[in-house]
């Protein structure tokens, strides 16, 4: 079943996306296919498979230990910035007094 123009508009409006009308029977026809490949994972049989609230290892978290690492050379660090005064990063003001 293909998504028409009207059901394109109203998943934009509920994605709160701004689709051009000369895209709607494209992404119509893109969002088919999706829903397409969905009707078929859905007639997977995953009665074996047990249950789970996360795909990953729950025993890993994934972060390293928090050790004290060496840092950056003032000089390294400062190296690429793209403004610095007195070996200090130079950055624009975005809150306080406004300039002038």
């Amino acid at each position: 079943m293909a998504l028409s123009d009207q059901m394109v508009r109203h998943v934009a409006t509920l994605a709160r996306i701004r689709v051009d009308s000369r895209d709607e029977a494209r992404i119509g026809a893109e969002l088919t296919r999706v829903l397409e490949y969905v009707a078929i994972l859905e007639r997977v049989d995953t009665t074996a498979v047990d249950p789970m609230w996360q795909s990953v290892d729950a025993t890993w978290n994934g972060q390293r230990a928090d050790e004290p690492q060496p840092s950056l050379e003032r000089a390294q660090a400062l190296a690429n910035a793209p403004r610095q005064q007195d070996a200090m990063f130079v950055i624009p003001r975005i809150l306080g007094e406004e300039e002038g």
